[in-house]
């Protein structure tokens, strides 16, 4: 599939918010929100969160491999909704470059 006709599919829209750290409450503190175009899935599926459990995601994210996106970071879907990060896979093309990011939540 050309890059193109992948990047076709992006027709929703993401906002991520970058985790920069914790206040003196220790709660989460984000930076400045960015969007991005994205393809949202919601399908149920077993995966591995960042401690290597297995964990039941509902919603699968695609982001185009050259965003920067962590487990960290608080994602908002096109509905206003908010799940929690559970892991980010980054998937290659045929020269191990990022081709394109799943976060799964």
């Amino acid at each position: 599939m050309a890059e193109r006709d992948f990047l076709a599919w992006f027709k929703q829209t993401v906002t991520v918010e970058p985790f920069s750290g914790t206040n003196a409450y220790s709660e989460p503190v984000y930076g400045a929100p960015v969007t991005y175009s994205a393809f949202v899935q919601r399908k149920t599926k077993l995966v591995r969160d960042r401690t290597g459990r297995e964990v039941v995601s509902t919603a699968q994210v695609y982001l185009d491999g050259s965003v920067n996106v962590g487990v960290q970071d608080r994602i908002t879907l096109p509905d206003g909704s908010q799940p929690v990060v559970l892991s980010v896979e980054v998937l290659p093309d045929e020269t191990g470059s990022a081709h394109h990011k799943v976060v799964n939540m």
